[in-house]
């Protein structure tokens, strides 16, 4: 609350136009234009009002941060959701730090410790840099989540289900996101089961396939958002447009020397190098953003020295918790140190950027990843250190040196212009750090240890408060109610688009000559434009841009802005674009004439333009053919100048972005010129059947007609939507059978005897191929089913007969199942109890623990009321005697076919019989006693039960 005051209580909104005017620009009206498509139903995913239409899964749609930002602009209206982009953004940093706190858990850390890394973690300067994007900041949340469901199915196979729904949720937020972090995960996965399990290669591959078809099968699950987007970036985008060989991407581009110095400098603070004029390797986004607090910076020093410390600690631990895998200490140090050199090495090479960014050049995105390893380290050297009381003093001396001189020379740097309070704050809370963990150190300062952790995380606020308020404080925002919502909300402006689209129903573009953005008003305002301000183009329109209309373009070949290039008409004219609004009486429009005026706003008409569709008769049109790898057979070439303008063309606006249906009367065959991008999934139909399209001048859609009457529509539908649905389907369904049959075979095992060795497609295809197998070879059909079902153990089967008998009612149990309930002390040839003493002790599960609780409770009851017994007198496991049909009321009858032996309690038969003459008057007194020997029977068997299912 006290870094985001000014945008919470102030004046100013979340969106920037110093750096990153991206925000302002275009997510803003991005939001506005989805929220409008939610708000009229409109769910198809093609936006007609993004310049020249663009496909909607090129954007973070399916974000589940910003997915509240759609569902409640919906509900309170566009012109206020910008205002609750700071919340959402305050509930993505809370949501990362529990997240961390979480992930931590697994391990075996201090409280303290914990928390602290976590805060590092959710304040990072990934978090406060990028996450100004507002995308990005939802990233380490979902990361770290699901190497939290890769944690728990490492230690428990069983927990796949959490894995698989967290991947899927992975892939669903952004195909993009998702491709870098599961690069990441895999080398995870592959470390994780290397340090905790590799007894042989064999096992070892199983472990790690068991991971990576249950995070596969999340992979399935998202492929409703996955396919679209990969369809989309491969068909038309030019994000993977290179002309470079692999190799040369790969190993042939070299970061220049000023990347290393960026790299260093922002471990050490976000601002070092400038916000707006910044003194980096690209800019303030783009480049590395690896600050953890300076706190993490002096940890990491100690955690060089303090690894074999740590990695003993932890195999100690996992001996003490009984585990059946042994942590090895050299491996765990090895790993520990190999990682330590690994790491700084990728982010060194400028083929890691490559490789996260799709294979097309670097980029220093991917720096997310990073963030848990920071965490990992900063969590345990702080356990270790509140564990020992203990620090190592070059590592200390070390971290402090290396930190003070980084923060004393960004200090004094007058090059820069960054955020001087924050070098300095930095400088000091380096040395009161230093100072804290130098005191905690010392015996004698014992009692004040705990206030001295206190202090250290003061001092962590403090250090890492003050770098997030350099990042916010001071920017040159957007203000409440100031001029950016004047004129995206003006109402002369909203009054002429709304009496356009009153009294003209046709499909065509409206541009204007002013704007509260550069060039995404329409995405607010609702109409469809040719100005853009997108990174993600059509390649094909870029195509289209470059040969024939090249003065639209500002900055680079992704942004359009029609008033640069309102002198060429004939262009205008070409992609549909009939009405001009303007602030100026006197407007300049070679071909337009005023039509109307609402305050200050005046309307110009284009006089021969009707719609985005013009008629080229053939000896008017160039056309080529030719088969092109995006599966066009043809392009042709038109010019407006040489239209057909007896043809008489009517397309209709039916309020669907996805939808254009109209009427085309001609009288020669020619070709018909569309004025919408050509891209995969647009379809034409004429006269209800599809036609083959031709790509137009390089970027739009053509359609042979023929001489007569002809009705058109296209359609578009999302390339991959279709297939990505049915994948989906199938992975759900794929999902619920593997839930189903893991749990059929829990059921019949009772147990979770050797469950790791079997992954669900083992257990699938067993299902499937069991049957056909026994037909041909049965013995083989039985050793493949033992291998994928394993027997229940003895113990587990005993277990089952057992609880059978104890809840059998009594009148209902056979003779055979209470003679080997009364042999059970025969068999050991000691008691019950004595022997479940000499049994090892086990960690009991939550369940057993209760029961466990209890029968203390009970013994300690009746300890209480009974007196304590001689040696002679204790209690021994008896036969139960074995009774004749005639008589089983008298307790001693002489005359039985097999006679009794002497119970635990025919030594005070007599005392208790003088007692019961008194109280139970006419009661049998060998009934109850016949009653009491084996109620104590069952007690003893019960404890022995609870005992083996501990």
């Amino acid at each position: 609350m006290f870094v985001f005051s000014e945008y919470i209580f102030g004046n100013r909104i979340l969106a920037f136009y110093d750096i990153g005017s991206d925000t302002a620009e275009q997510y803003l009206s991005l939001y506005a234009m989805l929220i409008r498509k939610l708000q009229s139903g409109d769910l198809t995913l093609w936006g007609a009002d993004n310049g020249f239409g663009i496909n909607l899964n090129m954007l973070n749609m399916t974000n589940p941060a910003l997915m509240i930002v759609y569902f409640v602009g919906a509900v309170i209206g566009t012109e206020r959701m910008p205002y609750m982009l700071i919340w959402v953004y305050m509930l993505e940093i809370l949501a990362a730090g529990i997240s961390c706190y979480l992930y931590l858990s697994v391990f075996r850390l201090d409280e303290r410790a914990k928390a602290m890394a976590a805060y590092m973690y959710s304040l990072s300067g990934f978090i406060m840099v990028w996450g100004q994007h507002y995308q990005f900041a939802i990233v380490p949340t979902l990361l770290i989540l699901e190497m939290l469901f890769i944690e728990r199915c490492i230690r428990c196979p069983r927990k796949w289900k959490g894995l698989t729904i967290m991947t899927a949720i992975l892939v669903f937020n952004s195909m993009y996101i998702a491709y870098m972090s599961l690069i990441f995960c895999a080398f995870y996965v592959c470390v994780r089961v290397f340090m905790r399990r590799l007894r042989s290669f064999k096992r070892y591959f199983w472990d790690a396939f068991h991971l990576a078809w249950v995070m596969g099968l999340g992979v399935g699950i998202g492929c409703v958002t996955l396919l679209p987007a990969v369809a989309a970036i491969l068909s038309v985008s030019s994000r993977l447009a290179t002309q470079d060989s692999l190799y040369y991407r790969l190993f042939g581009m070299k970061y220049p020397k000023i990347y290393y110095s960026t790299l260093i400098g922002r471990l050490f603070g976000s601002t070092f190098k400038g916000i707006s004029d910044y003194r980096g390797f690209f800019n303030y986004y783009e480049d590395p953003c690896l600050f953890f607090s300076i706190l993490f910076v002096i940890l990491l020093a100690q955690y060089v020295f303090l690894i074999p410390s740590i990695s003993v600690h932890v195999a100690e631990l996992a001996e003490q918790s009984g585990k059946k895998y042994r942590v090895n200490k050299v491996k765990l140090i090895a790993c520990q140190y190999v990682l330590l050199v690994f790491v700084p090495a990728c982010l060194s090479w400028a083929g890691t950027g490559t490789i996260f960014n799709g294979f097309t050049t670097f980029f220093s995105r991917y720096m997310f990843i990073c963030m848990p390893y920071f965490a990992l380290i900063a969590s345990f050297t702080l356990n270790e250190i509140i564990r020992t009381k203990k620090v190592n003093y070059i590592g200390l001396a070390l971290g402090g040196t290396i930190t003070a001189r980084f923060c004393l020379v960004y200090y004094i740097d007058t090059g820069i212009s960054n955020p001087k309070y924050a070098a300095l704050t930095h400088l000091i809370c380096c040395v009161l750090i230093c100072a804290v963990l130098l005191l905690y150190t010392i015996d004698r300062l014992d009692f004040i240890r705990k206030y001295l952790i206190i202090a250290l995380a003061g001092l962590l606020f403090v250090d890492v408060t003050v770098d997030n308020i350099a990042n916010f404080r001071g920017r040159d925002t957007v203000l409440k109610g100031g001029k950016y919502f004047e004129e995206l909300y003006d109402e002369d402006t909203l009054s002429a688009i709304k009496w356009i689209q009153q009294n003209d129903g046709q499909w065509y573009r409206i541009e204007k000559t002013y704007g509260a953005t550069m060039a995404t008003d329409s995405m607010v305002q609702g109409y469809h434009p040719i100005s853009a301000y997108n990174s993600t183009q059509n390649a094909n329109i870029q195509n289209y841009i470059n040969m024939y209309w090249d003065d639209v373009l500002y900055n680079d070949i992704n942004h359009y802005l029609y008033v640069l290039g309102s002198a060429d008409t004939t262009q205008s004219k070409l992609c549909g674009i009939k009405y001009v609004l303007s602030k100026n009486s006197d407007a300049v429009i070679p071909g337009t004439e005023p039509v109307q005026q609402f305050g200050d706003v005046y309307v110009y008409r284009f006089r021969d333009v009707g719609n985005i569709c013009s008629y080229y008769p053939y000896s008017d049109a160039s056309k080529t053919f030719g088969t092109a790898s995006d599966g066009f057979t043809g392009t042709v070439t038109v010019d407006y100048e040489r239209r057909d303008t007896t043809a008489q063309i009517y397309m209709k606006d039916i309020g669907k972005d996805s939808r254009i249906d109209g009427d085309v009367t001609v009288i020669q065959q020619g070709v018909l010129f569309i004025a919408i991008p050509f891209e995969n999934g647009w379809s034409v139909y004429v006269d209800g059947e599809k036609t083959e399209m031709l790509k137009a001048n390089e970027g739009f859609i053509g359609v042979e007609l023929e001489a007569g009457v002809h009705e058109i529509s296209l359609r578009y539908v999302c390339p991959g939507l279709i297939k990505g649905i049915l994948i989906t389907i199938f992975s759900i369904i794929l999902f619920i059978l593997f839930y189903v049959l893991i749990r059929r075979r829990d059921q019949r095992t009772d147990g979770r005897d050797d469950w790791h060795r079997v992954t669900p497609a083992e257990i699938l295809i067993g299902t499937l191929l069991i049957p056909v197998i026994r037909r041909v070879n049965p013995e083989l059909a039985e050793k493949y089913r033992a291998n994928i079902d394993p027997p229940a153990s003895r113990q587990s089967t005993r277990r089952k007969s057992q609880r059978r008998k104890r809840t059998m009612p009594e009148q209902t149990k056979t003779e055979t199942q209470k003679k080997e309930l009364s042999g059970k002390g025969k068999r050991t040839g000691k008691s019950t109890r004595e022997s479940e003493t000499n049994k090892p002790q086990r960690k009991m599960s939550g369940s057993a623990a209760r029961a466990g609780k209890k029968r203390a409770v009970r013994d300690g009851e009746e300890a209480g009321r009974r007196k304590p017994r001689k040696d002679s007198e204790q209690r021994v496991p008896a036969v139960k005697k074995q009774r004749t049909t005639s008589d089983k009321t008298s307790f001693d009858r002489k005359n039985t076919k097999t006679a009794s032996k002497s119970g635990p309690l025919d030594g005070q038969k007599e005392k208790w019989k003088e007692r019961l003459n008194g109280v139970k008057g006419k009661l049998d007194i060998g009934m109850y006693f016949r009653r009491k020997n084996e109620e104590n029977q069952m007690e003893l068997f019960d404890d022995e039960m609870e005992e083996e299912d501990s």
